[in-house]
């Protein structure tokens, strides 16, 4: 493996890259259909524009690519959707976080 860590583990413990986040019984609730077709709208316009952009003959090229993405999915409510996964992963968040709690609660 890596200077004497014999398994990828180990290389994580060693680095302190390694986390464990707790289960919980959090389920992120199910999007509305508008928030669904927007997410897909936008995936394709960044999946379209992102090869577009590594295929670019030049920096402006490039530039022209991601300035046309930028203004697509803005267009398009990018920030719906965004506010949507923020909230939901600050719920997962704070889910972890009290199953921390309470597992500490438990131990002490």
């Amino acid at each position: 493996m890596h200077k004497g860590q014999k398994t990828t583990i180990e290389l994580l413990e060693k680095k302190g890259a390694l986390a464990v986040a707790p289960g919980t019984s959090y389920i992120q609730p199910k999007e509305s259909s508008d928030i669904t077709t927007l997410r897909g709208q936008c995936k394709a316009v960044i999946v379209d524009d992102s090869w577009k952009m590594v295929f670019a003959a030049d920096e402006a090229e490039f530039d022209s690519a991601l300035q046309h993405m930028q203004d697509t999915v803005g267009g398009l409510g990018y920030d719906r959707v965004l506010e949507v996964d923020l909230k939901n992963a600050k719920d997962r968040a704070a889910a972890r976080k009290t199953a921390m709690d309470e597992y500490n609660r438990r131990s002490n």
